[in-house]
């Protein structure tokens, strides 16, 4: 049985390039977040776009290689935050964006129960979790919601550090 990719990837602008790079990776399904498109983001060669939730600053999008393997999609961005998911036959895949401004909240409707899920995306939050010195209010909350909702942080300390200011 052939592995089931899914890739996440903050663009921080989508590009023609960029779009170029993300096809080559081959992903069945690819979560992008700050596309900074209001409108529809561009075409992704041999990508299907399911859901977006544009923004002139923000944006977020989900495509998946094979959209028959997609079941639903769903756009659940609300009090700042990008919240999009798709249901596959393998998988509930939830792409989340949070701008730095904006508080961490989560809605309690879009925690899927009946399958796999998996929660991916850039939180704008710190935490000693995923490598930073110290916890913000947003990492504390991020990590509350986890724990509270019996869901894994996953994070490795050989990995780079995320972006730091």
């Amino acid at each position: 049985m052939a592995a089931f990719k899914i890739l996440s990837f903050n663009s921080e602008g989508i590009t023609q390039t960029k779009c170029e790079i993300l096809s080559d990776l081959h992903a069945d399904v690819l979560c992008l977040q700050e596309t900074h498109k209001e409108s529809t983001p561009p075409n992704i060669h041999g990508m299907h776009l399911i859901v977006h939730h544009g923004h002139a600053k923000h944006g977020s999008a989900i495509y998946a290689r094979d959209k028959s393997t997609v079941l639903s999609s769903h756009d659940f961005s609300e009090e700042g935050m990008e919240i999009l998911r798709v249901e596959t036959t393998k998988v509930v895949i939830t792409s989340a964006y949070k701008p730095p401004p904006t508080p961490f909240s989560w809605l309690h409707n879009t925690n899927p129960v009946n399958k796999p899920n998996i929660i991916i995306g850039d939180f704008n939050s710190h935490n000693t979790i995923w490598g930073y010195d110290s916890n913000d209010s947003d990492g504390e909350a991020v990590e509350g919601w986890a724990a509270s909702n019996d869901l894994t942080i996953l994070y490795s300390s050989k990995d780079n550090h995320t972006f730091k200011l």
